[in-house]
């Protein structure tokens, strides 16, 4: 989990030490990464859980992340709104570690959910599905 944490981290950034980009660019661009990387985790997670090879204990943890996540990415998002208006800068580095952290306990998660095999349960049929 740590490492997987530290390679997300290096992903989100290395695209931000871009030349001849302002600071709220920079703060975006890690907000987005952290976004596709969340939602293409929980996707994972999901699509393996309706084919019955995920448990119910792990598509709840999943679910929990990423419901974490969206709080987190709901506050990165007002703080920028707000910064574009002329608020003082928000603190980038607590905004950038709190959605970065949470995308990529989500990616550690969907990775153990990928190597896992055979399929660790079925799901029962007629159970009704969530919405995302």
């Amino acid at each position: 989990m740590r490492r997987v944490v530290m390679v997300m981290l290096a992903a989100v950034l290395v695209p931000v030490s871009g030349c001849g980009q302002t600071a709220l660019q920079r703060v975006k661009i890690v907000g987005l990464t952290a976004k596709q990387t969340a939602e293409t985790a929980y996707l994972t997670v999901r699509i393996k859980w309706e084919l019955g090879h995920v448990d119910e204990r792990t598509m709840d943890r999943t679910r929990s992340l990423y419901a974490r996540f969206e709080l987190a990415k709901k506050a990165y998002v007002a703080a920028l709104e707000l910064w574009e208006t002329g608020a003082p800068q928000p603190d980038r580095e607590t905004l950038r570690e709190q959605v970065t952290l949470l995308a990529a306990a989500l990616h550690a998660l969907a990775l153990e959910v990928k190597s896992e095999w055979p399929p660790v349960t079925a799901r029962p049929v007629g159970k009704e599905v969530d919405r995302v």
